[in-house]
């Protein structure tokens, strides 16, 4: 199965850049908005090394995909869709 959204290599930048700012200061999550139509997204800590990313249409009917965040890397795991 494929993404619903690509997230590009920019934005994959930015993602990785405030995981990595969020584990310098030990914060456990972040929400920001990457593009339209894409309206959240949002970050949480799974482990010490690993974080997963939601990329959200927005609320009711939204389709989300859930990727997982390695130190260096966004890796697609599934999509859902209410």
């Amino acid at each position: 199965m494929d993404p619903i959204y690509r997230i590009g290599d920019q934005s994959k930048a930015v993602v990785l850049a405030l995981v990595q700012t969020c584990r310098a200061v030990n914060q456990g999550n972040v929400s920001f908005q990457l593009a339209q139509p894409v309206r959240a997204v949002f970050s949480s800590k799974v482990s010490d090394h690993e974080w997963e990313l939601t990329v959200s249409t927005g609320y009711g009917n939204s389709k989300r995909d859930v990727y997982l965040i390695t130190e260096d890397d966004l890796i697609y795991r599934y999509s859902e869709t209410d």
